[in-house]
């Protein structure tokens, strides 16, 4: 009889602090009643935090009573309250939001609800006591905010931490990052972050997890994992905070323009060293089983890998590709060399046969072109070009271009190189307008060929000639041309 009743006055415990206030059930008990040894140690420990006095102890006896049973969401209102009082503000915070958060997808509905409003209720008593109340707002759309450890938010948001200094990161795509250290005291605080400044060279760096709730830390900026930043192109030193504790530190190269993936393996990983050297530089995709998703790097590079195989495919700087397939192993470092097939920088040579559709002057027919072009690059995405082409329209209408020189803009991917280029020329025409002649050619070209296999192109391209006839008025040329080419 003893023994129910002070169980009863347990019950009565654990529904509320407050003894005044109306009962509850405590679901620990129906939730162990299989189980009589756990039931047995929850019974001591409640008797063991009903006699306790000292803070620190009543602390200690409900994480045992959580650990023994986690059904009851009023235990963490409990340990909340216990926080409170100790003084601990921030920490009792989070355990009262941890209740707010959770309350009402709680599987025990009516727990869940009753400590919801105790949580609430606790909140209030911080929020007029110990706790910030901060508000952010960014000059820079579509922002994310991070305010000392906490997860980064959309700006602008308001949160509730416990007084004291806090750095505040706020950034953004194509940005720099802004961080600034604020003090913020109990009551409404309020944080205008000025305009952040756009980065001059900048790539993305996309983070990828083997596991949840890995945090990332670049400076004073923490975030979690998968993320996607934007920072200056060049080296980007990162560490990483797993949920076991362990920690991890990588570097990136982040590459203006580009997308690249920095992985971090899940702890206690068998963990190796993938390590690709490139000549000249180009771009490296590994992906394998082993990890959640495709990486993309510039080479050189040193990745960690779980222990696996796995596909490296390497993108030279004029599209070509190469793939190795590599087995990782734990604690190893493997190397791989690779050669590209080609350097941008060289002079390109492509003979091209090609037929179609042109027009001369107003006449339409059916067109054809043989090309020789020798390309040389003047600047990023551009080439200097000196193009030999004989060209026919119509039966008895020919001309010959025996020499141009133009400037293309060139746009190159692993797959297609797209063109659009203009200059001028000097050759020879015959049977134009039933004369012959010598022609200055200006010229305006556009063209699109796709890789097909080895040195092999399919090319298509549009190209319109304002040639000048030395014994007539001006005559346009256009023509649409398709067909093959070899690149040497």
């Amino acid at each position: 009889m003893q023994q129910l009743t002070r169980i009863f006055i347990c019950l009565l415990f654990l529904a509320v602090p407050n003894l005044a206030t109306a009962q509850s059930d405590d679901p620990c008990f129906e939730y162990l009643s299989s189980d009589s040894a756990a039931l047995q140690q929850y019974e001591t420990l409640v008797d063991r935090f009903l006699d306790a006095d000292e803070t620190l102890q009543k602390l200690e006896l409900l994480d045992a009573l959580w650990a023994t049973c986690d059904v009851n969401l009023r235990l963490v209102v409990l340990r909340g309250d216990a926080l409170r009082e100790h003084g601990d503000c921030a920490e009792a915070s989070r355990e009262y939001l941890f209740v707010i958060d959770r309350a009402d997808a709680w599987p025990i509905p009516d727990n869940g609800k009753d400590a919801k409003q105790k949580a609430e209720a606790g909140l209030t008593l911080l929020e007029s006591s110990c706790l910030a109340n901060v508000q952010i707002s960014c000059a820079t759309t579509q922002a994310q905010v991070t305010l000392g450890d906490r997860s980064p938010q959309a700006c602008p948001t308001t949160m509730v931490v416990a007084e004291g200094q806090y750095s505040v990161s706020v950034s953004a795509r194509g940005f720099n990052t802004l961080t600034r250290t604020y003090t913020f005291r109990t009551g409404n605080n309020f944080v205008e972050v000025e305009a952040l400044t756009a980065m001059e060279r900048a790539g993305e760096v996309e983070f990828v997890c083997d596991e949840r709730e890995v945090e990332v830390m670049i400076g004073s900026e923490r975030f979690g994992c998968p993320a996607l930043r934007s920072f200056e192109a060049g080296t980007v030193h990162f560490a990483a905070q797993r949920p076991n504790g362990e920690p991890f530190e990588g570097t990136v190269e982040v590459v203006e323009g580009k997308r690249v993936t920095a992985v971090i393996p899940s702890s206690g990983a068998n963990a190796g060293v993938l390590k690709v050297e490139c000549q000249p530089a180009a771009m490296v995709e590994v992906s394998g089983p082993a990890i959640p998703k495709l990486i993309r790097q510039s080479c050189p590079t040193s990745l960690p890998l779980p222990k696996g195989q796995y596909q490296a495919t390497i993108t030279g700087q004029d599209g070509e590709r190469q793939t190795r397939t590599v087995s990782v192993r734990s604690g190893e470092t493997v190397s791989l060399k690779v050669a590209t097939a080609s350097n941008v920088d060289a002079p390109r040579l492509l003979i091209a046969a090609l037929g179609g559709y042109g027009v001369i002057s107003d006449e339409k027919a059916d067109a054809a072109a043989l090309s020789v072009t020798l390309s040389v690059p003047y600047a990023e995405y551009v080439e200097v070009a000196l193009l030999f082409r004989e060209s026919w329209i119509m039966e008895d209408s020919e001309f010959t271009t025996l020499g141009a020189f133009l400037f293309r803009y060139i746009i190159t991917t692993p797959t297609l190189r797209i063109g659009l280029g203009g200059g001028m020329g000097y050759g020879e025409a015959v049977a134009i307008q039933k004369d012959n002649g010598s022609l200055l050619t200006y010229l305006v070209d556009a063209l699109v060929s796709v890789k097909l296999a080895g040195p092999v192109d399919f090319i298509i391209g549009a190209d319109v000639f304002f040639q000048s006839v030395s014994t007539d008025e001006p005559v346009t040329v256009f023509d649409i041309l398709g067909g093959i080419e070899l690149r040497f």
